[in-house]
Order: C-alpha cells, then structure tokens, then sequence
C-alpha cells in the first residue's frame, strides 16, 4: 500500500466499514444522517464519497452505483418533471459524476446545473437514450425491468405534459378556428412524434 495522507486513510476507513457493514450505512443514510452519526459535516461527508468512488472502488463496485441509483429513484422521490426536462435531486457527487459520464457517451448531453449543485436537470429524451443504452449493458433482469419500467413511467408523464401543453395552446387559440389552430396543433402532433 502506498503512502497515504491522514484524509485518504480515514476515507479507505469508511469505504471498509461501509463494504462489509451489513446495511451499507454510508451509502443508504442521507448525508445528513451521517452527518450526525459521524460528527463531520456534509461537504467532508460529499468529499469522501467522491474520493472513495475515485480510489478505491474497484469497476464493479463502480457500476453498482448506477443501480443503487435506479434504486433511490422507486424508494426516494429524486425526480421531477417540468417543461421537457427531468430535474434530479442527488446528494452523492459519485452518483452525480457517474450518471453524467453515461449521459455524455450515450446521450451525447451533460447535466444543467443550478446554484444548488445537489439539484440538476436534463432533457427527458436524453435520460430515456441513458437508460435504454445502459439497461442493454447490465446482466440483473430486475434491473433491467425496473429500467423499463421507469422508461414507461417517464413516458406516461411526458405524454401528459404534452397533452396539457396542446390543451393550453387550443385555449389561447382563435375563437374562429382558423389556420392558426392547425398549425398549433400540427406543431405539437409533430413534436410527440420526434420523440
């Protein structure tokens, strides 16, 4: 083992009591809840994470990231809808890391960020080509079900929006009905059809 300074020990500490904890505490409690348990604060906690995804996980360890996240997205509520894209709400900079690397290769897209780095959005065509491209990938059938189980549901709500979009644009609409309308109607049919 090489030489490592006071900091990467303590995160080689957590990356080993969190491995062989039963219940994986360092990934499962919110930062907050580790916060407490640990007596750190959370940019310490957010920081160990990342070095931990970056030194010491090995590939599979790495991958299983991405499921813990297709986890957290039917047992937490980490996504939102509105206006064609998906905000996503996540705490672990790892998880945040690895799910943009596999939107940039797959979906040729990076995240949106906002002042609260914890909070980021992309286009929903974007993270559907994500998800179809990278269930291809993964060996768990579950996984892979829940996968397309997710797709559907993002696609159920993306078909509402739409739906409310072309009811609003028909309400602004001209009484008389005139080209204007099959125009606004044309534009929005077409628009659900690319996707």
């Amino acid at each position: 083992m090489y030489a490592m300074n006071k900091n990467h020990l303590y995160d080689y500490l957590l990356y080993l009591l969190n491995k062989y904890d039963e219940n994986h505490f360092f990934d499962n409690n919110t930062n907050a809840q580790n916060e407490r348990l640990l007596k750190i604060t959370a940019s310490k906690i957010k920081n160990a994470k990342k070095n931990i995804s970056v030194q010491f996980m090995n590939d599979e360890e790495y991958e299983n990231i991405f499921e813990q996240f297709i986890r957290e997205i039917f047992h937490k509520n980490i996504l939102r809808y509105s206006n064609g894209k998906i905000k996503i709400t996540l705490e672990n900079p790892s998880m945040q890391s690895m799910l943009e690397s596999k939107l940039k290769v797959y979906a040729g897209e990076g995240f949106e960020y906002n002042l609260n780095r914890e909070s980021v959005e992309v286009s929903v065509v974007a993270f559907m080509v994500m998800l179809d491209s990278t269930q291809n990938q993964l060996n768990d059938e579950k996984l892979k079900n829940k996968i397309q189980e997710l797709i559907k549901e993002i696609k159920k709500k993306l078909h509402i929006e739409q739906s409310a979009d072309l009811l609003q644009a028909l309400l602004k609409a001209p009484k008389d009905f005139g080209v204007s309308l099959i125009d606004v109607i044309k534009t929005k049919i077409n628009a659900a059809i690319k996707l």
